[in-house]
């Protein structure tokens, strides 16, 4: 039995040194041959063959929304920790990524996900003591071979076996395949390999039945002793008659056409259902690419979007976090918590439906809400400070004398500032005061309310129309303010 120490890093189920049976012996070999069947017995391993597929409608569409899925996110950088070195790293890489314009590397390395895999190029500079990714070159997958122990190898005219890369210089992508044992992944073009093949062989034959159901078939009758000369005439007369207005036949050779009978075969039919196959291989389904019937499939269908949405996410966040993310902070942040580079692909909520669901809570329950719910929820920041804390000094009048009450208007100001004006009042204060007042004008009101106004007018004959609403403003207040103090019950 193996002791711990004798495992720790050991490989043993490598592809070298003939250990590989599904491969064979690969030693021989400069570099190793994908195991992608369809590259290497249709395309001998060119990927020239997959780029073709591309030039397919239905795979350039529904290719083109999985990789705008993920470009329509917002990207963000995450500090790996809560030390403010860790902050710095990610704040760093985050103003690289910026420069490399990661947007249009993204959408490049998306591709990895179609062929198989990718290989992007850093290029580094010396920025004073950081070093700092200058530029993110994707290049083309078909200068690149693995060898047996996975190194990437660039094709040249001067090394067609392949030169050996240098570490840390390139990102590499693999994507598809169900083992490690395959660097080159296993691309959707791999899938959509058969159904696009079918799909253009179709048209071919599609274009064949237009021709021949289309227009009528022509046919021409000859007599039993005609020779080989007359027939040869006589057929080149009804190809004429296809392709030119006007024709010369003999006067007792019979011409005349035959209505093709369709079958019961739908090529558009099939179409459709090859379509459909591309969809699903694509985007893993066809409602968000072809007509739907129901809502809740709909959904459904959605669902399996964001699903590949997040999937795409990870492929090309975390091989770029395990790999550029970490060297940089590495070389530049030694100790610090790796970056964490994402997309945003939570959905964002509908913050005034939210609004107003809370404000029936609260209207229901009469409970305020958690302060750190709100931060929260709405992105704010609450202080400590209320608003309308203290009542304003309202400003004099325009043309008032110093000291001079304001008008009091009646449609302005809240309870609770009448609250805390009649809380410096007592009870006993307002009742001495406003009762030679009040108790005159309530039994004025209430014996004559039709004709109170009026008769206010007659007690103050002094005062002009400002005036008298000035007054009737204060004595309206007053009386309220009475009303609810003294006698509550009333």
């Amino acid at each position: 039995m193996a002791a711990p120490r004798d495992l720790v890093r050991a490989i043993i189920a490598d592809i070298g040194g003939g250990r590989d049976i599904t491969r064979g012996y690969v030693d021989m070999l400069n570099y190793i041959q994908p195991e992608d069947r369809i590259l290497r017995t249709v395309a001998g391993g060119n990927y020239q063959v997959y780029e073709e597929i591309l030039t397919d409608d239905q795979v350039k569409s529904t290719f083109a929304q999985r990789r705008n899925a993920i470009l329509t996110r917002d990207y963000q950088v995450l500090p790996g920790g809560d030390m403010r070195r860790d902050k710095a790293a990610a704040e760093h890489l985050a103003e690289m990524l910026d420069h490399v314009q990661w947007d249009d590397v993204t959408e490049k390395m998306l591709y990895s996900r179609f062929y198989g895999f990718g290989v992007a190029e850093a290029v580094w500079v010396m920025d004073g003591r950081h070093v700092t990714l200058d530029h993110l070159y994707v290049r083309n997958r078909r200068r690149f071979v693995f060898d047996s122990e996975f190194r990437l190898r660039l094709l040249t005219f001067q090394d067609m076996n392949g030169e050996i890369m240098p570490d840390k210089k390139f990102w590499k992508i693999a994507a598809g395949a169900d083992n490690d044992d395959e660097p080159y992944g296993l691309g959707l073009a791999h899938h959509l390999y058969w159904p696009v093949w079918f799909k253009r062989n179709l048209i071919k034959f599609w274009l064949v039945a237009a021709d021949r159901f289309g227009v009528p078939s022509t046919y021409g009758k000859y007599h039993p002793n005609a020779g080989d000369d007359e027939i040869r005439k006589l057929l080149d007369a009804l190809g004429k008659i296809r392709s030119e207005a006007r024709v010369a036949i003999p006067e007792s050779t019979e011409i005349g056409t035959l209505d093709a009978t369709r079958g019961t075969f739908s090529f558009d039919s099939l179409y459709d259902r090859l379509n459909a196959a591309i969809s699903k291989i694509n985007v893993g389904q066809t409602m968000t690419t072809d007509d739907g019937s129901f809502r809740s499939q709909a959904d459904v269908h959605m669902r399996v979007q964001k699903e590949l949405i997040i999937a795409d996410d990870k492929l090309i966040n975390v091989s770029f976090n395990r790999g550029i993310g970490r060297w940089l902070t590495d070389w530049n942040y030694p100790g610090a918590a790796y970056p964490i580079v994402r997309r945003i692909t939570d959905e964002q909520p509908d913050l005034e439906a939210q609004a107003k669901r809370d404000k029936i809570i609260v209207d229901m329950t009469g409970r305020r809400l958690d302060e750190q719910y709100v931060e929260d929820t709405y992105d704010v920041t609450l202080t400590d400070e209320r608003v309308g804390a203290a009542p304003a000094v309202p400003e004099p009048e325009p043309g008032a004398e110093p000291g001079e009450d304001p008008t009091v208007d009646m449609g302005e100001g809240t309870d609770d500032d009448i609250d805390r004006a009649l809380g410096e009042i007592t009870p006993a204060d307002y009742q001495e005061m406003m009762d030679p007042i009040i108790q005159p004008l309530l039994q004025y009101a209430r014996s004559d309310p039709e004709n109170f106004l009026s008769g206010l007018a007659e007690l103050y004959p002094q005062l002009d129309a400002d005036e008298l609403e000035q007054k009737m403003a204060r004595v309206i207040f007053a009386a309220d303010a009475y009303g609810r103090l003294v006698e509550p019950d009333g």
